[in-house]
């Protein structure tokens, strides 16, 4: 049987001025034709199954077909279902074959029934050759990017697009996403993967999109002109040994109890199975034990908000509580009434789990702390009067919080979005002249401005319309395709809530009760995705031999524990694996680096641990270390050498060439670990990949501080040696700094400490005089100085230095030299 891998699935993007290798599988021995474009390859299948064909490279913005026939001799009893026979035929007959009266009908009516090419009808005749199966795509020919990392890189439209409606505001047919779904297996790579899907940024396959990928892919459309592919290979959770075969994780002897455990794929399979088991009894029980009505205690708290913090009952508390709101709402709102008016609770995100009630009426219920509660209330639930706003939140870990540093509003009655009052501020930087050289296909339109049709209603009704299709479930294999694991049991949002008649501030005074109390906290589930090699196996190895320009990589959230001292290592070595694998040895790298982040995060030092492994491993730097896990506490803890200390890694060369790391430092959000505004990233990236890749001229150049000028000691302040990282064709550069530094407030830098070599932080001043960033010295002896920090915390949020074209400076820790 004819068979194409599913990569190759209509609509796929091809890469461009590279060798194409097409691939698949068929009935051993026969002859495959395989067309692309206007050249044309014959292969013969091998005996387990397989053929390959390669092709020449293509220019860009060509829409080409991709056909794929099979050809087997005929014999007297022509049938799909005698493989065998034919093949025996074939051995049997050599050249051309006069067939009988018999042979000649049942050739034609086989031939009829086949999507045969008219000129290839008579030389199969002749040939003695009938075609079994015709395979045929429309492909397009562009830059192909992967998409790969944990949930902020797999984040889909569907999740942001009500926090930036501006992803809504255009459609483009040549920006096509693949979504690599998730699968797992541990025995060894599969063949493809389990189900892929090419869809266009267009309609609802849009809220399918990873926003990173589609703010990344606007931007090098307006600036190549030609068709861009994203493969979407990421899992939300994931850590950087789940993308690594198992040669390579056994290098790393902190895995070696998850290898040896989960080598199986069936029996990981039963161990997830069992722990989800565990996870329903202990809810279940939860739900058993919940107390009537009539006998909770009610006591005030103010959201959002830590519950513990205000209510020391609830330090270590595991089970359920109620959090009620009471809302009076008046007689009528402007001159409708409720019966006819829908709204939006919006609750931000809470931990872990939640069902949420408006009246009595059920209108939503979350099942993790990362997914935004915005739950539709349906038309006829609210009332003039007193409304009852209930939440019944699970606690499942340890904490208890509300929506920290977000807005709780209840938004009443649906408006229409003009797409005019969000502007597009994208501008291309590129010369004029890059845009006359290139050829345009296809260029990205905007969405028409709904304020020049012909009526208030018929925009309305449209709008709505394009609501519908952005909250349509699609699904492959019973399973949604929007980007997220689970399927959402909640009522799709059906309106749009940005221009209500009425908002109802929820932040405040709310009752809270202990509801349910559990003994210990709910067991933990299994994620055998996680899990070393998982990924790679079943999401990764299978698109090995589909060209691509370029890897964007969006993780290390979850290698932030107490295994951070590893990140660098591993990720050096999953590079060299990818680059192997895609028989590319200079395949380009751009890595986000971690943003800010509050809550979700231990303050334990293993979120600046990566953010600098994700810096140093650039080929910047000349590999040498700025410091020694020997000579001080690796996480910032008090205490000095004489400390437990972990082991260093084995050795890296602390620098990887063809890797570009974006800062994101101010791209992200202190109370959420998923921060919904994407773009700037996307934009920082595209901006990198202009430069690295298509050589662009690197305007944007990266403020990195190298050292301490001791000897301009000027009253008790130093200033700090800065230079500039430049990013060309293919490497990065580094040069002296010429431009101009500041904060984004105006005010002076904050984030600047010392650590002495006894262990401890001295947090000290920093100023930006004449341009030149300089700190103050501390009260010691510059023999007791170990290192100065900056930004060295999980929260580098306020006073950030930036340089003169708004890119922020990296986190640093300059070693002091004796």
């Amino acid at each position: 049987m004819l068979r194409l891998p599913v990569l190759f699935g209509d609509g796929c993007v091809l890469q461009r001025d590279v060798p194409i290798k097409i691939w698949g599988w068929g009935t051993p021995g026969a002859q495959i034709e395989v067309t692309l474009g206007p050249m044309c390859q014959t292969v013969i299948v091998e005996e387990e199954g397989t053929w390959e064909a390669w092709f020449e490279p293509l220019r860009a913005n060509e829409c080409v077909s991709l056909i794929a026939q099979s050809f087997v001799s005929t014999v007297g009893a022509l049938g799909d279902d005698d493989i065998s026979a034919v093949q025996a035929s074939k051995r049997r007959r050599r050249g051309p074959v006069n067939y009988s009266v018999e042979e000649e009908r049942r050739f034609r009516e086989a031939v009829a029934k086949m999507d045969l090419l008219p000129n290839a009808k008579l030389a199969m005749h002749r040939a003695g050759l009938c075609m079994t199966e015709t395979l045929q795509r429309t492909c397009y020919v562009g830059e192909v990017f992967v998409c790969s990392g944990q949930s902020n890189m797999e984040l889909p439209v569907s999740w942001t697009w009500r926090d930036d409606p501006a992803l809504l505001q255009w459609e483009d047919p040549l920006l096509r996403q693949c979504k690599i779904m998730p699968d797992h297996c541990f025995e060894g790579p599969l063949g493809e993967p389990r189900s892929v899907v090419w869809e266009p940024y267009e309609g609802q396959h849009r809220r399918r999109f990873t926003t990173v990928g589609a703010w990344f892919g606007r931007a090098l459309r307006r600036l190549l002109g030609v068709p861009v592919g994203l493969l979407n290979i990421s899992l939300g959770g994931s850590p950087v040994e789940s993308w690594m075969d198992k040669a390579t994780a056994s290098s790393f002897p902190h895995l070696a109890e998850s290898i040896a455990q989960f080598r199986f794929t069936d029996k990981a399979e039963q161990l997830a199975q069992d722990s989800i088991v565990e996870q329903e009894r202990w809810r279940q029980h939860c739900v058993q034990q919940r107390l009537e009505d009539q006998d909770l205690k009610w006591h005030d708290v103010v959201l959002p908000g830590d519950l513990a913090s205000q209510l020391p009952a609830l330090d270590g508390y595991h089970g359920e509580l109620t959090l009620k709101r009471i809302v009076r709402l008046p007689e009528r709102i402007s001159l409708a009434d409720y019966e006819t008016l829908p709204a939006l609770l919006d609750l931000g995100t809470m931990t872990d789990a939640d069902e949420t009630y408006v009246n009595g009426v059920k209108v939503g219920e979350s099942f993790d702390r990362y997914t935004p509660r915005s739950y539709e209330v349906p038309a006829g639930t609210l009332r003039a009067g007193d409304n009852v706003i209930e939440v019944r939140l699970r606690i499942e870990g340890d904490d208890a919080r509300v929506a920290i540093g977000k807005r709780l509003e209840l938004r009443i009655g649906d408006g229409l979005v003009d797409v005019d009052d969000i502007e597009e501020f994208w501008e291309s930087k590129e010369p004029k002249r890059l845009a006359r050289r290139l050829s345009l296909v296809g260029v990205p339109h905007v969405v028409p401005d709904r304020r020049r049709q012909a009526a208030k209603q018929a925009a309305r009704e449209e709008h709505a319309a394009l609501w519908d299709l952005c909250n349509d479930i699609v699904e492959v294999d019973g399973r949604p395709l929007d980007g997220l694991e689970e399927p959402t049991k909640n009522r799709i949002i059906q309106h749009d809530f940005s221009q209500s008649l009425q908002v109802v501030n929820l932040n405040g005074a709310w009752q809270c009760a202990m509801s349910s109390a559990m003994p210990d906290a709910c067991p933990q589930q299994v994620f055998i995705n996680w899990k070393p090699m998982a990924l790679f196996n079943a999401m990764l190895a299978p698109c090995f031999d589909y060209a691509v320009r370029a890897v964007l990589w969006y993780q290390g959230e979850s290698n932030t524990g107490p295994d951070s001292k590893w990140y660098q290592a591993m990720l050096e070595a999953m590079i060299k694996l990818w680059r192997a694998n895609w028989n590319v040895d200079r395949l380009p790298f751009f890595i986000v680096q971690l943003p800010e982040l509050l809550t979700e995060c231990a303050d334990d030092g293993g979120w600046p641990t990566v953010r600098e492994a994700q810096w140093r491993i650039m080929d910047a730097y000349t590999g040498q270390p700025l410091y020694s896990l020997d000579a001080c506490d690796e996480y910032g803890n008090e205490g000095g050498a004489g400390d437990d200390v972990p082991q260093e890694p084995q050795d890296v060369s602390g620098a990887v060439s063809d890797v570009a790391t974006i800062v994101a430092l101010g791209c992200g959000d202190p109370y959420d670990l998923h921060p919904v505004h994407k773009r700037e990233i996307a934009e920082r990236l595209a901006h990198a990949a202009m430069c690295f890749v298509f050589g662009s001229e690197d305007d944007k150049p990266t403020p990195v501080a190298v050292g301490i000028d001791w000897q301009q000691n000027d009253n008790g302040w130093v200033p700090i040696a800065v230079e500039a990282d430049t990013l060309h064709q293919g490497y990065a550069s580094r040069s002296p700094w010429t431009g101009v530094l500041f904060t984004e407030d105006g005010m002076a830098p904050l984030g600047f400490e010392w650590i002495l070599r006894d262990g401890t932080s001295v947090p000290t001043q920093a100023c930006i005089n004449q341009g030149q960033l300089m700190v103050q010295l501390p009260d010691a002896d510059r023999e007791d100085l170990l290192e100065l920090r900056y930004a060295w915390s999980r929260n580098p949020h306020d006073g950030l230095v930036m340089g003169s074209t708004i890119t922020p400076m990296p986190p640093f820790r300059l070693r002091i030299e004796d």
